[in-house]
């Protein structure tokens, strides 16, 4: 297996000074995909998964998507998703047991990213 990383507008001299020691991959299978960057889980998920948060605590995809998640303070996570299979209506998933469903705007164009701030119980 290999890994990669893009990065986006980045320059040459950018790209060669990122830190990669940050990085810490939490799983890469043909099913998912993901990496966490300081306090931040980016996922790449092909089919349900369960993945485990910070310290404590576990994000379980039920839809495939990709998915961006961060942690603003205890309880608060700012969630972006998005289905680029543009089928679904909606993005669904669960943080620590917690569901969260995420609708996909009809109006929205599809494959766009959906941004939504989540308060945990």
């Amino acid at each position: 297996s290999y890994q990669y990383l893009i990065l986006p507008a980045s320059s040459k001299e950018r790209t060669a000074s990122f830190p990669t020691d940050s990085i810490a991959v939490i799983e890469n299978s043909s099913s998912v995909q993901a990496v966490r960057l300081g306090k931040v889980l980016y996922v790449t998920a092909y089919e349900s998964c369960l993945l485990p948060l910070q310290a404590d605590g576990q994000i379980e995809i039920k839809t495939p998507g990709v998915y961006m998640f961060q942690q603003k303070e205890a309880g608060t996570w700012l969630i972006h998703a998005t289905d680029p299979t543009q089928k679904q209506t909606r993005l669904s998933l669960a943080i620590n047991g917690e569901a969260v469903n995420i609708d996909v705007p009809a109006t929205s164009p599809r494959g766009k990213t959906i941004q939504i701030i989540h308060h945990t119980l």
